[in-house]
């Protein structure tokens, strides 16, 4: 029997509103995913109670080690979903790690439903995802450029998938990348003042608006400089500290949530963009708001 199994791990950060995403390597098979993380701002005591508002910076995830598909649950075409907490702490080790909850699924394929040969509490996955997380490293979640420890939740994901559907499925996520690549690529320029005649013409609905503050206005008449107190260009400094990016399942809105610095040490501000497509399959700005 081929071994032709995926792992796909993502990550979310909280509060519900303000979200990170990285861009990480899922080695099994060839295969990459998106991950989301879910931190909690503590300290060496592992505390949950502290706020993740009091972050500048989250973990990042720099070393990992994939889990391995337990042999008895591939041979009897089990499946999983584990969801452990790992405690990061002040040097970025993972020093603590809880199962929080995993849920057991039989495989099911196009061609066959195979009938498995007993019952399984899962507790292999679950002692594979905790053996490899034990060994993953971060950097530090940072307040004030000094470290804090964080609890980060982690769903790992245990599945079985034929050749076919692993290209198929490549083929999607080359397909979203390449989305997320351009719209950040946009969102970047319009940022650092770059290249302003061409959101203008094809990346800019004629409808768009900013809400900047307490102001409603013309996100064309902004770009082109018409309303001198909104100023939403930050400048070739301006610096990238998070970014989310929510995709519509039918593929024509992407909503955008973006975490901007003006300057190493300047103020932070938070940009939310509404990108919808055109006929002409250019992806264009309707709406743009920006918090501080």
């Amino acid at each position: 029997m081929k071994n032709n199994v995926k792992l796909l791990i993502s990550i979310l950060t909280v509060p519900f509103f303000l979200f990170s995403q990285n861009i990480l390597p899922t080695a099994t098979d060839g295969d990459s995913n998106h991950q989301k993380l879910m931190a909690f701002a503590s300290d060496s005591s592992k505390s949950e109670n502290a706020s993740i508002a009091a972050l500048d910076e989250e973990p990042r995830l720099i070393k990992r080690v994939e889990p391995k598909y337990p042999a008895a649950m591939l041979k009897d075409r089990w499946e999983a979903d584990v969801f452990l907490k790992v405690f990061v702490d002040i040097n970025g080790n993972v020093t603590d790690v809880q199962s929080v909850q995993k849920k057991i699924l039989s495989y099911k394929s196009n061609e066959i439903q195979k009938k498995v040969s007993n019952v399984t509490d899962g507790k292999e996955f679950e002692d594979s995802a905790i053996a490899a997380a034990r060994q993953w490293k971060f950097t530090p979640a940072q307040k004030s450029g000094t470290p804090l420890a964080t609890w980060v939740t982690i769903p790992f994901r245990f599945r079985i998938s034929t050749s076919d559907e692993n290209d198929s499925k490549d083929t999607v996520r080359s397909k979203y990348e390449k989305i997320f690549r351009s719209t950040r690529k946009i969102v970047d320029d319009v940022l650092k003042g770059k290249n302003i005649d061409e959101v203008l013409h094809h990346h800019l609905n004629p409808d768009a608006y900013i809400i900047y503050g307490n102001k409603f206005e013309s996100l064309y008449g902004v770009l082109k400089n018409e309303h001198k107190e909104i100023k939403l260009v930050e400048g070739e400094k301006s610096r990238l500290k998070f970014i989310n990016f929510t995709l519509s399942d039918d593929g024509t809105t992407l909503f955008i949530i973006w975490k901007s610095q003006v300057a190493e040490s300047g103020p932070e501000r938070y940009h939310t963009i509404l990108f919808t497509k055109s006929k002409q399959d250019d992806w264009q700005i309707k709406h743009w708001h920006v918090s501080w």
